[in-house]
C-alpha cells in the first residue's frame, strides 16, 4: 500500500519548493538585489527624499545647498543596485553633481562650514542664492522631464518618484521669499 503524505506535511513541502523560486525572482545571482521596480522600493525612496529634503530645508539658505546635493546622491545610492532603477539612480546623480557644482563655484569663504549629524555643510554667498535656487529648479525640472519620459519601463514608479522631486522645488520656492527679504535689508 502506498501511504500519501499528510496535509500539513504536503503544504509545508510545497512552501519550500516554492521559496526557492520567489527568492530567485526577487534577488539578482549575486545575493543582492531586486532587479524589479516594486512600490516599496519606490516609497522607501520617496520617504527618503522628502525627509532628507526637510532636514536641507531646516538649515539656514546658505547651507541648503550643499544638503541638497547629499540629498540626491544619497537617493541615487539607494537604487544603484537595481538595474530597473537606473534612469532614477542616473537622474539624482546628475541633479546632485549639478549643485556640487554650484556650491563650490560660490562657497561663502567668511562663513564656517556647518556639521549636522556625521554631515558637514559648506556655505554659498548670499548674493548666488537667486542663481543657485534657479539653476537647482531648472536640474530638477530636467530629471523629472527624463523621468516623465520613460513610462514604457518606470510607468507609475518613475511617475511618483517624479512627484517627490517637486515638493523639493516647492521648498525652494517657499526659500526666495526669505531670499528676496534678506537682499532688501543688505
Amino acid at each position: 500500500m502506498i501511504r500519501l503524505p499528510s496535509l500539513p506535511s504536503l503544504t509545508a513541502l510545497c512552501l519550500l519548493a516554492a521559496t526557492p523560486m520567489a527568492l530567485a525572482n526577487s534577488f539578482d545571482s549575486a545575493g543582492g538585489r531586486d532587479k524589479e521596480l516594486t512600490f516599496e522600493t519606490t516609497s522607501q525612496l520617496i520617504r527618503q527624499l522628502n525627509q532628507d529634503f526637510q532636514r536641507c530645508f531646516e538649515l539656514e539658505p546658505n547651507y541648503r545647498y550643499d544638503c541638497y546635493d547629499d540629498a540626491y546622491f544619497r537617493g541615487a545610492r539607494t537604487v544603484r543596485e537595481n538595474p530597473a532603477y537606473e534612469p532614477v539612480e542616473q537622474v539624482l546623480r546628475e541633479v546632485g553633481e549639478d549643485i556640487q557644482s554650484i556650491v563650490a563655484r560660490n562657497k561663502d569663504p567668511d562663513l564656517p562650514d556647518i556639521q549636522r549629524g556625521f554631515s558637514t555643510f559648506q556655505p554659498i554667498k548670499t548674493e548666488a542664492l537667486p542663481m543657485a535656487k534657479a539653476r537647482v529648479l531648472e536640474s530638477i525640472e530636467e530629471a523629472q522631464t527624463v523621468l516623465l519620459r520613460t513610462p514604457e519601463t518606470g510607468g507609475e514608479n518613475f511617475q511618483r518618484i517624479a512627484a517627490a522631486l517637486e515638493s523639493n522645488k516647492v521648498l525652494l520656492r517657499s526659500a526666495l521669499i526669505w531670499i528676496r527679504s534678506v537682499l532688501r535689508i543688505a
